[in-house]
């Protein structure tokens, strides 16, 4: 017993300053890492004229890529498609995920969404 309380002790200011200093090492190079993260995300729709009407999918899955810090930071309760309706025409349009309809920080970028060929159809209403 007195040999591993001896060893423990020993060099004791040498052993933390090693133990610090892999600590901000692990911190350092973790949160640089870049990871991918996937989450079904809500599609929607504004300015939508009262004469029209839209259909268009629910939800989409997106994954997203990022280092880990970045994707820390991101709410995702809040992340949605945003849509803004008087750029869209009557009939079908393509729904285009990217950084203009998901507000994401620069270093976030989208690697796949799905459905691919999902469109958005405005109708008028007569």
């Amino acid at each position: 017993m007195k040999k591993i309380i001896q060893l423990v002790v020993t060099n004791l200011p040498l052993k933390l300053f090693s133990l610090v200093c892999g600590y901000l090492a692990w911190t350092l190079i973790s949160g640089s890492h870049v990871t991918q993260s996937t989450h079904t995300i809500p599609v929607c729709v504004y300015n939508l004229r009262a004469d029209q009407r839209m259909q268009s999918p629910e939800y989409i899955t997106l994954t997203l890529c990022a280092p880990r810090h970045l994707l820390r930071t991101i709410d995702h309760n809040e992340l949605a498609v945003h849509i803004d309706a008087t750029r869209l025409h009557v009939g079908d349009n393509q729904l285009i995920v990217d950084h203009s309809t998901l507000f994401l920080p620069a270093n976030v970028n989208v690697v796949h969404y799905s459905p691919l060929n999902a469109s958005i159809r405005i109708t008028q209403i007569t």
